[in-house]
């Protein structure tokens, strides 16, 4: 109720008092006027002490209205902010490594409504490390600065988007997963070794035109991009686009059942375009608290103008169990062969086993990952790991 509202209340208030004291004081006999006229000026002076209360109360939190922070406005339409930090604690028992701390992920994440229709989104990570291309000259590699996505998104209708910009591309069911919500402290082979030999096989991004379809029972992405991952944050370095999709289907009558396959087929970096294929399989299943997946990813990748091609192929089988809900058990063995038929490929092929547990403090949003893993190499000493995980997500 505003001041001004309170002195309107006020003064009718005085007014029907008054005039019940007149009528008190015309209607009845003078022995008992003046005890009905003690009694209706008390409850006017109680009813004064109160509006002087509501008015005092009011005074108060008008000023501390005053004094409050004012929220964030975004410019047009809505703006929501998210973002993931992990902390890492390893420890490698190979010959160059060491026991360390390191910050894996810092991402920030801008998303927004322009209006019913069309949406954006933007998202950094901070603690990626700037690695530079060889000269002459010397400059920085795109792949590893800090902008991650950036795209707008068309809603045509309630089942089909059109997304424009840099995003990931839709390979594998493990690289579009949310790095907040691995079932792992990391994703799988066919993935981390792939980046690290600067191919993409899945969990990488590229500038181009994805088309999605969401439905009840399926699922299809389709994208025409500049590359394979090679060039992200950077324009095309030859006229050719390539292809990319991935089609998901969930059974009916199969509840917890999903099945899918992802693929790209085209070129990569370089004038002359050289051969990326991907072609992937993948199944999910949950049930009672169990998870089951598996991906199969095969490729070709040529490393030079008129070089040989090279044949890589990834696997993985993982089993998750809820004991309760705030403990989860997990177990996996992963696979990855760099170069399958021998064409001088430096990196030989690995053999993971991984056992560990995730501890849900509060779901995803801020958990604890214990991971060990046993590597095993062709032809290297094996290795031991031990991986941490303390994660926040918001």
């Amino acid at each position: 109720m505003s001041i001004t509202r309170v002195d309107q209340v006020t003064r009718t208030a005085v007014a029907v008092l008054a005039a019940l004291l007149l009528l008190a004081v015309g209607g009845r006999a003078a022995w008992s006027q003046q005890d009905e006229i003690d009694q209706l000026k008390k409850a006017v002076a109680d009813l004064q002490k109160r509006i002087d209360t509501l008015e005092e109360k009011q005074k108060k939190e008008a000023e501390m209205e005053a004094k409050a922070p004012k929220p964030v406005e975004s410019g047009f339409g809505k703006i929501k902010l998210g973002g993931l930090m992990q902390n890492w604690i390893t420890s490698d028992s190979g010959p160059d490594a060491h026991e360390s701390y390191r910050l894996r992920r810092m991402e920030l994440k801008v998303s927004g409504d322009i209006n019913e229709r069309a949406g954006w989104t933007v998202m950094f990570d901070p603690a990626k490390n700037l690695l530079l291309n060889a000269g002459p000259p010397v400059s920085a590699n795109q792949r590893t600065t800090i902008l991650q996505d950036a795209f707008m998104a068309y809603k045509i209708n309630d089942n089909w988007t059109v997304d424009i910009g840099q995003e990931k591309l839709p390979l594998s069911l493990e690289g579009l997963q949310s790095s907040a919500k691995l079932d792992t402290v990391e994703r799988a082979l066919f993935m981390t070794g792939a980046r690290n030999a600067s191919i993409g096989y899945g969990d990488v991004r590229s500038l181009g035109i994805q088309l999605k379809g969401r439905f009840q029972q399926a699922d299809l992405t389709l994208g025409l991009v500049n590359d394979a991952g090679e060039l992200q944050n950077t324009t095309d370095s030859n006229d050719s686009k390539n292809i990319t999709g991935r089609f998901v289907v969930r059974p009916p009558g199969a509840e917890g059942l999903q099945l899918g396959i992802s693929g790209f087929a085209g070129g990569g970096a370089g004038a002359t375009s050289l051969t990326r294929n991907r072609l992937g399989g993948e199944a999910l299943y949950q049930h009672e608290g169990w998870t089951l997946k598996s991906e199969y990813m095969t490729g070709t990748d040529q490393a030079a103008a008129g070089g040989p091609d090279f044949d890589r192929t990834g696997w993985y089988f993982h089993v998750g169990k809820q004991l309760n809900p705030k403990w989860e058990a997990v177990a996996r063995y992963d696979t990855w062969d760099p170069d399958e038929i021998g064409n001088g490929g430096v990196n030989p092929e690995e053999k993971d086993t991984v056992v560990g547990f995730n501890y849900l403090l509060e779901q995803f949003h801020a958990k604890l990952q214990l991971n060990y893993v046993h590597k095993n190499f062709d032809g290297v000493e094996d290795r031991n790991q031990i991986l941490v995980n303390a994660q926040t997500a918001w």
